[in-house]
């Protein structure tokens, strides 16, 4: 009875056994596991050593390689639950995967073992190994991989540019393409960035799309090695590095700092984004080179060299240690000087840092900022390391924070307990130590909160108010040349244009009673705000159509606006349609012999159909407020340079002097016009009505009412969007 119970159970074993074999087939080896069908549900019995791992919790894919050195990916959806416990893994760890995988290689995935959250607690570490070396290859190499050698394996695609492009054909999102001469190939990435060196080696392991091979790139750190950058903000994107050998650095910046030792240079640079984001660096270069430059000089640097990244350490306090970002340079490509005497735009503190963390101060490492008002904050432990501290208002969060200073002109400005300060972001080195800090240039850093100026040219040159409690005053008698408005969800900004004898400004407030009260010609003083000197550059592009600037403003407190007791006439400056840029923005202007129609722009993504001056390929938009005649002998205005809504804004109808006469002697009728009701309608057409001795009364598009009208005779003018032209002679009744 016994070994027939034996037996039994033996049987019921061997059938549970031949069950779970049948369901789940087990393979040892990567090589096996590819010669099954992707989707079949396997148990791996082979080791694995971890290549990749995940940083964070979130990290979807892991990769490995077996005993042969062949890679697969191991994707799971649940490796949070071991991430932070004692079971967390890391890269080198061989392990075991005791649990059931799902495994998958197909046009849409590389060698792939998916994880239940089942099997996760199944995995167990059995050893330590050593990672591998990237396998370099080319793009081609990997699109000629029918066989797919190369399948998840770990590679290096050498001396590469990235390029993001929008294709709507493939994707809604910018596509992201890795570009070796000719050759391209697609990729993903962790936390995807745009601001690639604009060279490297990049490092990642190959996938597929649709059968074709692309490259999963984990991580900028350790899978993107620069091999050169042509920009500052680029290079930012690298931090806790030891640092990059051989690496090329071509770029326009300005010099904002400039510091000697007895055997080399110390450079600040800084360069600012189409979008006015400061970007910053320390360039050391040996005197040897022969690199002299001054602060504000315009340099086209295209040196060769050793970058180290800015390094955080946050610790208890505001005593957090840092240090800066230094490019060492070590021979120069084609270094040349662009311009000199350039002003240093200096960024407000609180539109940079919002948090006291590493990724803000690195970030704007090596930038001029001034800060608002604080409450300057002195002890003992702060002395100790050569600073004092601001205590600042968040606004944005509606707490404090501590910045610290450096002290060096603290007790030259008279030891204030409040002050405003401008320096550079940065590590300040202290002894051996070296702190996040202020660093001021000098005792002139500690700023007054009220400036004045004697003219617009002089306030212009200070360049943009550095620190929103800082006052800027405008002393000089200014003659208004224009008013405009924008409102927006509600809010309403108005628009003055003044001019005197040394420039031209836009003044911006909220007061409706005082636009109200002011008119044209009126002379001003005593304009107290703060001054936006820095803005963007109008450009067309296909993807956007036209995108125009702001111009400089003045935000002003209209209680400070006064009437002059003395008098200043603006006077137009004349140029031409093709002179016309943002330059000319809030300038009193005239333009002679242009054409006027309607036409629709593309305005940053958006159609508008709006009245322009042309004369050839140029063209202005002008205010639709005025009549004007198809052609235009002179046409005087304020150039209102405001984004979507840039125009010229004539003073008043006087500005505008049409061409006065109309051939009223060879007539061709417009056989699509009609009068019904006094209403002269032609539909698609821009509509000009003059007297018998051929001068414009008045213009409109599609209709004009005549109702009002005393004349027995009208020789009517019809132009349409092909530039047809019709003169038709009119009956009044």
């Amino acid at each position: 009875m016994r070994n027939l119970l034996k037996s039994t159970f033996l049987g019921i074993i061997f059938f549970i056994s031949s069950f779970i074999s049948a369901e789940f087939l087990s393979v040892s080896t990567v090589a096996e596991a590819k010669k099954l069908d992707s989707g079949d549900s396997i148990y791996f019995a082979g080791e694995l050593t971890l290549q990749y791992v995940a940083q964070t919790s979130m990290g979807i894919d892991y990769y490995a390689f077996d005993s042969n050195n062949e890679y697969v990916r191991l994707r799971s959806y649940y490796w949070a639950d071991i991430f932070g416990t004692e079971n967390q893994l890391y890269a080198g760890n061989n392990i075991k995967i005791g649990g059931k995988l799902a495994f998958f290689n197909d046009d849409n995935s590389c060698v792939t073992f998916d994880i239940p959250q089942m099997s996760i607690p199944t995995i167990s570490v059995v050893g330590q190994g050593d990672r591998h070396a990237p396998i370099v290859v080319t793009i081609a190499e990997l699109k000629a991989d029918t066989a797919r050698q190369y399948n998840a394996k770990f590679v290096s695609i050498e001396g590469a540019i990235v390029e993001s492009f929008l294709d709507f054909t493939i994707s809604p999102f910018p596509v992201n393409d890795i570009v070796v001469g000719t050759d391209r190939i697609p990729f993903t990435m962790e936390g995807i960035m745009t601001d690639f060196p604009a060279k490297a080696n990049i490092i990642g392991y190959v996938d597929y799309a649709n059968g074709e091979p692309k490259l999963y790139i984990p991580q900028f750190e350790g899978f993107v090695e620069p091999v050169a950058f042509n920009n500052i903000s680029g290079m930012k994107n690298f931090r806790g590095q030891l640092g990059y050998e051989d690496v090329e650095f071509t770029a326009n910046v300005l010099v904002t700092d400039v510091q000697t030792s007895d055997t080399a240079y110390l450079y600040r640079v800084q360069k600012h984004d189409a979008s006015g984001n400061p970007s910053a660096l320390q360039m050391i270069v040996p005197k040897s080179l022969n690199l002299v430059y001054q602060v504000g000089d315009s340099v086209s640097f295209s040196v060769k060299g050793f970058y180290v990244s800015a390094i955080y350490g946050e610790n208890v306090g505001v005593l957090d240690n840092m240090t800066s970002a230094v490019f060492e340079v070590e021979s120069n490509i084609a270094t040349t000087l662009i311009s000199q005497n350039n002003p240093i735009l200096v960024a407000p503190y609180t539109s940079l840092i919002v948090v006291d963390v590493e990724e803000y101060w690195t970030k704007y490492d090596n930038c001029l900022v001034a800060t608002l008002k604080g409450e300057v904050i002195t002890s003992d432990e702060l002395s100790a390391i050569g600073c004092i501290a601001l205590r600042l208002m968040n606004s944005a969060y509606g707490c404090y924070d501590t910045v610290l200073v450096a002290n060096t002109y603290y007790a030259e400005v008279g030891s204030p307990t409040e002050a405003i300060v401008c320096g550079f972001i940065g590590g300040y080195q202290y002894g051996e130590e070296y702190y996040t800090a202020l660093i001021p240039r000098s005792k002139y850093d500690f700023l007054s909160d009220f400036m004045e100026f004697d003219n617009i040219a002089a306030m212009k040159s200070a360049g943009s108010t550095p620190s929103r409690d800082i006052s800027y005053k405008l002393n000089s008698p200014m003659a208004i040349t224009g008013f405009s408005s924008v409102t927006d969800n509600g809010y309403t900004v108005y628009m003055i244009f003044v001019q005197d004898s040394t420039g031209y400004i836009q003044l911006n407030h909220n007061s409706k009673k005082l636009q109200n009260e002011l008119k044209i010609g009126d002379v001003i003083t005593g304009a107290t705000g703060f001054y936006t000197g820095n803005t963007g550059v109008s450009y067309y592009s296909e993807d956007f159509g036209y995108v125009f600037a702001t111009a400089p403003a003045l935000e002003v407190d209209d209680s400070s606006i006064i009437l002059s007791d003395k008098q200043y006439v603006a006077q137009p400056v004349e140029i031409t349609l093709a002179e016309l840029n943002d330059s000319y923005a809030s300038q009193l202007i005239t333009i002679k012999d242009v054409n006027y129609k309607k036409e629709t722009i593309i305005l940053s993504t958006e159609d508008k159909y709006l009245p322009i001056i042309y004369s050839g390929d140029d063209w202005a938009i002008v205010s639709g407020d005025y009549t004007y005649s198809s052609e235009i002998s002179s046409i005087t205005g304020v150039y209102f340079l405001y984004s979507k809504l840039t125009e010229i804004i004539p003073r008043n109808q006087n500005d505008i002097i049409n061409a006065t006469m109309v051939d009223v002697e060879n007539l061709v009728d417009d056989k699509n016009l009609f009068v019904q009701n006094d209403v002269v309608y032609a539909e698609g057409a821009m509509i000009e009505v003059y007297d018998i001795m051929g001068r414009l009364v008045i213009s409109a598009d599609n209709l004009v009412d005549l109702s009002a009208f005393d004349e027995t005779f009208v020789i009517v003018k019809t132009i349409y969007d092909n530039d047809a032209q019709f003169v038709t002679k009119l009956v009044v009744r």
